[in-house]
């Protein structure tokens, strides 16, 4: 788990997204600068160039959330640290 920043969301831009198996209610909009929890990375639907996913969860949520990496202030699209796939449990 790594303490990482929103970088380019808007609200207009990126929800934060529930995994599948919960109800999509109250799905909220991040905005710059948002602080999240991020707990592991997976490849998939490339977003501005990143092909990595990251659930995450947002300041305040007890409940986890999935969004493009491509949205958070990093470096690279790999974040160091963070597990790959096989760290996705919940």
């Amino acid at each position: 788990m790594r303490r990482m920043t929103i970088s380019r969301a808007t609200s207009a831009s990126v929800q934060r997204r529930k995994p599948p198996w919960e109800r999509a209610e109250g799905v909220t909009r991040p905005v710059s600068w948002d602080e999240v929890l991020v707990y592991c990375q997976i490849p998939g639907q490339s977003v501005g160039g990143n092909p990595y996913w990251v659930m995450v969860q947002p300041r305040g949520w007890d409940k986890y959330g999935i969004m493009s990496s491509y949205y958070i202030e990093n470096n690279t699209n790999w974040i160091d640290g963070v597990p790959g796939k096989n760290g996705c449990v919940i």
